[in-house]
C-alpha cells in the first residue's frame, strides 16, 4: 500500500489476491438469528477453515455473537456509533481505521452497511474490493437519486462487485432500474448441504413445519391460519409447528396470529415455539411431514428431506410455484420474474397427505437432491473466485461532494432547530 506524505490519499495494492490468505471485512447491523446472520457465520466458518480471515464491523449484538467469535473478530460498535460512520463529520474509530487499512476485501449485507462501508472507504480516501450482497427481492430499488446505497450500488460499485442469491433478483433489479440487461453475478446461499442430508427421518405427514422470524412479508404466517382451518373443516386435523420470534419492526404479527389461532378454534392445531437452538430445530425436521416457508430454512427443509413448499414474499393468494426440487435452481421463495404463482398451497397439502409411501419417499429424494445446488464448498469456492474478480471501488468525487452537501444542509437544519427549541 503506498501513502502520499500528507495522508490525502491512500491508494490501495491491485496486484491479485493471496488466494490461500484473504482478510475480509464483513459489515452488518446485528447478530441476531436471521438469514442473513446465519450466513455471515457459515462463511465465516469457511473462510477460516481455508486460511483467510474475518473482521465484522457489527452494530449491535446477539444471539450468534458467540459463534461468530469463535471464528472471526469482532469490532462491536454499538448501534448509535455503528450508524454515526456513515457520517463524515464524526470520528473513525481506530480500530475501524486499522481494520480497512489492512483489508483485501470488503462485504456488506444490507444497504445500511454498503452505504457505512463506501462512506469509510471515501473519507479514509481507500481504493478497496467493496462487494455487495443481495439477499432480499427488494434491496437497493430505492431509485438512486433519492437513497445514498442505492446511488452507491447502482452508479458508483462496479458491476462485478454485485452479487445477486438468485437470478430472479438480480433480474428484477433490471427491471426496476429500467436497465437494458441485468447487472452483477448470481451467487446462491450457501448451505452445509451434506450435514442435513445426513438428518434420520421418521416422518408424521400430518405435521407441518415453519421455521423463520415472524416479519410482515412472511404472509404464510397468517394464510396458513385460514389453510389449517379448512382442511380441518375437511377432516384433515393437521398441526403446524411454528419457529421464530417477532422481528422488532414487526411486533404486531404475532399477536395478530395468536388472535386468528383463538378465533378458528385452531389452539390445539398449532405450536408457536419462538426461538429454538439448532439441535431442536433438527428434532422438528426429523418428524416434519411438510415444510411451508422460504430462505434459508427452506433449503435446510429440503437438504434434509422434507418436502417443501416455497412460500412466496407477500403473497396473499396462499399460492406458490411448486416443490422446491420444481423451482428454478437458486430460488427460494423470491417471485420468479415474469411468471405468478398459481399453484394452491391447500391442495399441496391435501395431495402429499393422500400420496403413497413410495411417491411420499421419491418427493423427498426429488428435494434432497435439487438442494444440493446449494452445496457450501462449492459455493465457498465461488465467493473466494467473486472476491478475486472484484474490481476497486472508486471514490467518485463528484458524488462524495453531492452526499457532503446533502448532511452538511441536514445539519444546519437540525441545528436551527435545537436553537429555536
Amino acid at each position: 500500500m503506498q501513502h502520499s506524505n500528507n495522508g490525502e490519499q491512500r491508494i490501495a495494492d491491485t496486484m491479485p489476491l493471496d488466494k490461500n490468505h484473504i482478510t475480509y471485512v464483513f459489515v452488518y447491523e446485528r447478530c441476531i438469528t436471521g438469514g442473513v446472520e446465519t450466513l455471515m457465520h457459515r462463511m465465516c466458518q469457511q473462510l477460516q477453515a481455508r486460511g483467510h480471515h474475518v473482521t465484522i464491523i457489527l452494530g449491535e449484538g446477539g444471539e450468534l455473537m458467540e459463534q461468530l467469535s469463535n471464528c472471526a473478530t469482532i469490532l462491536l460498535l454499538g448501534s448509535r456509533n455503528y450508524h454515526k460512520l456513515a457520517f463524515p463529520f464524526t470520528a473513525i474509530p481506530a480500530e475501524v481505521t486499522k481494520t480497512l487499512l489492512t483489508s483485501d476485501a470488503i462485504v456488506a449485507f444490507s444497504e445500511t452497511s454498503l452505504s457505512i462501508s463506501y462512506c469509510l472507504l471515501r473519507r479514509l480516501r481507500l481504493k478497496k474490493r467493496l462487494l455487495a450482497g443481495v439477499f432480499n427481492p427488494w434491496a437497493y430499488h430505492a431509485p438512486p437519486t433519492k437513497n445514498h446505497a442505492s446511488n452507491v450500488f447502482c452508479n458508483i460499485l462496479p458491476d462485478e462487485n454485485k452479487l445477486f442469491m438468485s437470478e430472479h433478483i438480480r433480474l428484477s433489479h433490471a427491471k426496476t432500474h429500467d436497465l437494458n440487461q441485468p447487472v452483477g453475478k448470481t451467487w446462491p446461499l450457501p448451505l452445509d448441504v451434506e450435514r442435513y442430508r445426513r438428518i434420520e427421518r421418521k416422518p408424521e405427514r400430518l405435521r407441518i413445519l415453519s421455521v423463520g422470524r415472524l416479519m410482515s412479508f412472511k404472509t404464510y404466517n397468517l394464510y396458513m391460519i385460514d389453510i389449517l382451518k379448512r382442511l380441518k373443516s375437511e377432516g384433515v386435523h393437521a398441526h403446524w409447528e411454528v419457529v421464530g420470534d417477532v422481528d422488532k419492526s414487526d411486533n404486531e404479527l404475532k399477536s395478530e396470529m395468536c388472535k386468528r389461532i383463538e378465533l378458528s378454534g385452531l389452539r390445539d392445531n398449532v405450536t408457536l415455539h419462538g426461538t429454538l437452538d439448532e439441535h431442536r430445530i433438527i428434532e422438528l425436521l426429523q418428524t416434519a411431514g411438510v415444510f411451508v416457508g422460504m430462505g434459508t430454512s427452506l433449503i435446510v427443509a429440503a437438504a434434509a428431506g422434507v418436502p417443501a413448499i416455497p412460500a412466496i414474499v407477500n403473497d396473499l393468494s396462499s399460492s406458490t410455484y411448486g416443490w422446491f426440487h420444481e423451482l428454478p435452481p437458486g430460488s427460494c421463495g423470491e417471485h420468479v420474474e415474469g411468471t405468478s404463482p398459481d399453484i394452491s398451497i391447500h391442495k399441496m397439502l391435501s395431495g402429499v397427505l393422500a400420496v403413497s409411501d413410495t411417491e411420499y419417499s421419491n418427493l423427498c429424494f426429488q428435494e434432497k437432491e435439487a438442494a444440493m445446488f446449494f452445496d457450501i464448498n462449492r459455493r465457498t469456492e465461488q465467493f473466494l473466485e467473486l472476491t478475486n474478480q472484484a474490481k476497486l471501488a472508486p471514490l467518485n468525487h463528484k458524488q462524495w461532494a453531492a452526499y457532503l452537501l446533502k448532511k452538511l444542509a441536514k445539519k444546519s437544519r437540525l441545528d436551527v432547530v435545537r436553537r429555536l427549541s
